[in-house]
């Protein structure tokens, strides 16, 4: 359903996605439609994305 209501976003928009939203073809889909969005996705295993498990790599300076 969600893919139904793309048209009624634009490049000036930001969609949101919780769980159950991780699928190439929508982020390519919207990559492609110029849609910004936010997704939750697991960073465990070897599973998901591989920008996510590199994000999660980066050293994080200690307060």
């Amino acid at each position: 359903m969600s893919v139904q209501h793309l048209d009624r976003l634009s490049s000036k928009d930001l969609l949101l996605l919780d769980r159950g939203y991780p699928s190439r073809w929508l982020v390519a889909l919207l990559n492609e439609r110029a849609i910004s969005l936010c997704m939750r996705v697991e960073k465990a295993g070897d599973g998901g994305f591989a920008c996510v498990r590199a994000f999660g790599r980066i050293a994080v300076c200690p307060a």
